[in-house]
């Protein structure tokens, strides 16, 4: 949701927060906020490898990924379509993370694809509704 935000908001901030004084490629800045939406969901598959101990397997991928296909994509994004390249390359090489790490992690935390996806992206109030009926449940006693 905060990357939706940024997405429509950051050229603003930035121009509010620096009065004008620092200037962004913008097309790089919203490749990259695709990039940690993406990030952010395979990241959050990988913690059931962590928690077991059994990330061995996506260090590999990781290193192989991030150490040789990030650079390699990123010099052909930059020659082709500049600074904003790069920025694809990021976005292209988090695909490859999500296509290797979430089939993964459903396997071994014994999920269904579907049940698991569902859960991952259901907005954060979903996650805050039981506190906050506590919360009115404490202020009615």
């Amino acid at each position: 949701l905060i990357a939706i935000l940024l997405w429509f908001v950051g050229e603003p901030l930035l121009l509010i927060w620096t009065n004008g004084h620092v200037q962004m490629d913008w097309g790089l800045y919203r490749w990259l906020l695709l990039v940690v939406a993406v990030d952010a969901f395979w990241y959050t598959a990988m913690m059931s490898a962590y928690a077991t101990n059994r990330h061995g397997r996506i260090a590999v991928a990781y290193l192989a990924v991030y150490g040789v296909g990030s650079c390699v994509a990123a010099y052909i994004g930059v020659r082709i379509y500049g600074l904003a390249g790069v920025g694809m390359a990021l976005l292209i090489t988090e695909i490859f993370m999500i296509i290797y790490v979430v089939p993964l992690s459903v396997k071994l935390s014994r999920d269904q694809l579907g049940a698991w996806i569902r859960v991952v992206v259901q907005p954060p109030w979903v996650v805050l509704a039981p506190i906050w009926k506590r919360y009115i449940a404490a202020k009615r006693k």
